[in-house]
């Protein structure tokens, strides 16, 4: 059996030495662009990673600024409550002022009983005005009480009212009124008809 020719032993010499060029520099250059393939991707590979590490910044830095955004408003909004509140005093400050020295000016320091059921009003004027017009009701009033004392009358009861029978004498006005809760209206009441008693007994 004869033996196969190689290549080598097929081609002429000259042939040999080209093709074992082209061969060679066909390798070089597989190489080549495998070291380039490698390192483009050993590049890619490093970008890849810088940018999911600016993408973790990025989202760490929306977190915080969405924080800090809803901290601020936070703060924005106590401010304003806070702010409104203080208003809210100073107003009611100013107000009550304003009364004391309205109280002040007409010399009747028994308004301040009232002062707290009048409306804040920043209108000295207005104020005035209001405080005036109890004092002249409760002067008119008393007056008319004391009227009513001194000429011994009492107020009418009507038709279908129970007649109680009052105390007839000094002792018996003092069991009865003793005998009520002490500032209750039914004690200041029964002090009142003691009074019309008195006044109508001793006139």
């Amino acid at each position: 059996m004869n033996e196969e020719n190689t290549p080598d032993q097929q081609a002429p010499s000259g042939q040999q030495e080209n093709w074992k060029a082209r061969y060679d520099g066909l390798v070089r250059k597989v190489e080549q662009l495998t070291m380039d393939n490698r390192s483009t991707l050993e590049q890619l590979a490093t970008r890849t990673s810088e940018v999911e590490q600016l993408r973790a910044q990025l989202s760490l830095k929306e977190v915080e600024k969405t924080s800090a955004v809803g901290e601020r408003d936070k703060q924005i909004q106590s401010f304003q409550a806070a702010q409104g509140l203080t208003q809210v005093e100073l107003n009611d400050l100013r107000a009550m002022k304003i009364k004391l020295d309205v109280i002040k000016k007409l010399g009747n320091p028994g308004l301040m009983k009232v002062m707290d059921s009048i409306p804040a009003m920043q209108d000295a004027a207005a104020i005035e005005t209001v405080f005036t017009n109890l004092a002249a009701f409760a002067t008119d009033a008393a007056n008319e009480r004391e009227k009513q004392l001194k000429a011994g009358i009492t107020p009418a009861f009507n038709s279908q009212q129970t007649v109680v029978s009052l105390p007839a004498s000094d002792e018996e006005w003092a069991k009865h009124i003793d005998s009520l809760p002490l500032g209750s209206k039914e004690r200041q009441a029964a002090h009142d008809k003691f009074w019309t008693w008195a006044s109508s007994k001793y006139a």
